[in-house]
C-alpha cells in the first residue's frame, strides 16, 4: 500500500504537469506556483508565513495542502544583498495532491537535468535568501531562494494582495526543486 500511493504521488507530480487545475500566472517567458499568505505571525528570532496551496478561489478550497516559511529577523527589513538563512516547513496535513497538481506545472523539468535526487519525506528544508534589489517596503518583497543543493528560484511575497509565489530561474534546476517541495507534502505514513 504504501509504495503503490508513492507512486501515485510520483505519477500525479509527473503527468499533472499539464493539469487544468493549476493556477500558474504567465509573464513573457516564465511561470510561477503562486499561493496566498496570511499576515505573518511572530515567531522565535522571526516571523513565519502560513501559504496555502489550492485554488485561490475560497469557494472552491476543500483541504489546500499549506507549508509555512520562517524568515529570521531583520526579515523583509533586510536590506538588498543580505543573507537570511530561512526554511519552509510542514504545514498541516491534507491536500497534497493537489499542491503536486499545482505546483508541478511551474516547475515542470526540461531539458537537459542538474542532478535530481530522490524525492524525501521532510518536515522542513533550509533555503539561504538573498534579498534582491526590487524587495522595497510597501511592495511586493522579492528574495532569490538557494537550496542546500544549489537549486534556485525567485520567492515573492506581496502582503498586500496576500499572495505568494516561486517563480523558476533556470529550468536546469526545476527536478531538484520539485523533489525538495514534493518532499514537504509527502504523507507521513511513507516514512
Amino acid at each position: 500500500m504504501r509504495c503503490r500511493r508513492l507512486y501515485w504521488i510520483v505519477a500525479v507530480v509527473v503527468t499533472g504537469s499539464a493539469g487544468a487545475c493549476a493556477r500558474r500566472a504567465s509573464t513573457a517567458d516564465e511561470e510561477a506556483f503562486v499561493f496566498l499568505v496570511r499576515p505573518p505571525a511572530p515567531a522565535v528570532g522571526g516571523e513565519v508565513w502560513e501559504a496555502i496551496a489550492g485554488p485561490l478561489d475560497e469557494s472552491q478550497r476543500s483541504r489546500p495542502a499549506t507549508f509555512r516559511l520562517y524568515l529570521p529577523a531583520p526579515g523583509r527589513d533586510a536590506p538588498a544583498g543580505r543573507l537570511l538563512h530561512a526554511a519552509l516547513r510542514r504545514g498541516d496535513p491534507g491536500g497534497e495532491q493537489f499542491f503536486t497538481i499545482t505546483f508541478g506545472p511551474a516547475f515542470e523539468p526540461q531539458g537537459p537535468q542538474s542532478g535530481g535526487t530522490a524525492l524525501e519525506p521532510r518536515d522542513s528544508l533550509p533555503l539561504t535568501l538573498t534579498i534582491r534589489p526590487e524587495a522595497r517596503a510597501g511592495g511586493p518583497w522579492v528574495a532569490t531562494a538557494e537550496l542546500p543543493d544549489g537549486a534556485r528560484f525567485l520567492l515573492t511575497l506581496d502582503s498586500a494582495r496576500g499572495q505568494g509565489r516561486f517563480t523558476p530561474i533556470d529550468r536546469r534546476d526545476n527536478l531538484r526543486i520539485l523533489n525538495a517541495m514534493g518532499g514537504l507534502v509527502l504523507p507521513r505514513d511513507l516514512w
